[in-house]
């Protein structure tokens, strides 16, 4: 793996680059995190409406955990940030 700022060669398992200082962050873009919150209250929605007897706080934590948790685990991207000087 090549470092895009400076082109250095970066060994696997790596996350910093020794000539520049870049490092290689994991980063939540907003259509991930828009796509997380819609499906956590889609989900939520559901949930009430299957068993009357829940409320609504209780099914958005309910649902809320697992997917919050799936979508980090999935919908979570690699990028390489430099600090700026």
């Amino acid at each position: 793996m090549n470092c895009p700022f400076c082109g250095t060669v970066i060994n696997q398992g790596y996350t910093t680059c020794a000539a520049c200082g870049a490092m290689r962050v994991k980063q939540v873009g907003c259509l991930s995190q828009i796509i997380i919150f819609s499906s956590i209250l889609v989900v939520s929605v559901l949930i009430t409406k299957s068993n009357p007897r829940m409320d609504f706080p209780s099914a958005l934590f309910i649902a809320g955990i697992p997917l919050a948790i799936a979508g980090r685990i999935f919908l979570v991207r690699k990028v390489w940030m430099r600090k700026m000087p």
